[in-house]
């Protein structure tokens, strides 16, 4: 009785693991860039990167994630990342990568 009990448990367990098992491992690479904007332009180069997050939600399949450095010596600065990848998915990306930064610079390459 006490193996069966056993083999029970250790099977309920095996099952719980198999789902996680089928997923791909996250990567352990980012990509990061930090913009600098005066802080006269705060207000433009925010709408104007605001217009190309959507251009991202609606053309690119990576999450990618902003922040305001408040404090400090780069006070003024923006963060921008995308992280979990493998080398690989770069490659896969490159397309995406370029026309975004394409985009990026339409929109928010100017003298801010």
């Amino acid at each position: 009785m006490e193996r069966r009990v056993a083999v029970l448990v250790a099977s309920f367990f095996l099952l719980l693991a198999l789902p996680g098992a089928a997923q791909q491992e996250s990567g352990t690479l980012a990509q990061e860039f930090w913009i600098k904007v005066k802080p006269s332009m705060a207000r433009e180069f925010e709408a104007a990167y605001g217009v190309h997050n959507e251009w991202h939600r609606n053309n690119d399949s990576w999450e990618w994630q902003t922040w305001q450095v408040l404090v400090g010596e780069k006070v003024g600065s923006y963060v921008v990342r995308t992280g979990g990848h493998h080398w690989a998915d770069f490659d896969a990306h490159s397309k995406t990568l370029a026309a975004g930064g394409e985009n990026f610079s339409e929109l928010c390459g100017r003298d801010y």
